[in-house]
């Protein structure tokens, strides 16, 4: 069904909705927050404590992955905080 009748009746697809709804419900709500405890995570391990960084991994390319192949999400949401906080 999501194949053909988005095409049809010129409708976002059903997976363009979902992340729409995912970007506009979750992401934009818990943006600063991750991004905070992240650069708090990443500060705690410059002084000597241990980071899961996996975690910090999958956390950052939540942001690249929000950006749907672009980094603008990664670059105006972490990257700029991120480098600032250095």
């Amino acid at each position: 069904m999501d194949c053909h009748y988005p095409r049809i009746s010129k409708r976002p697809s059903l997976k363009d909705v979902g992340f729409g709804c995912f970007h506009e419900i979750v992401y934009d709500k818990m943006k600063f927050k991750v991004k905070d405890d992240v650069i708090a995570l990443v500060n705690r391990e410059r002084h000597g404590n241990e980071m899961d960084t996996s975690l910090v991994k999958d956390v950052v390319n939540i942001f690249v992955e929000i950006g749907n192949g672009k980094l603008d999400c990664y670059v105006n949401d972490f990257e700029t905080a991120f480098l600032t906080d250095l």
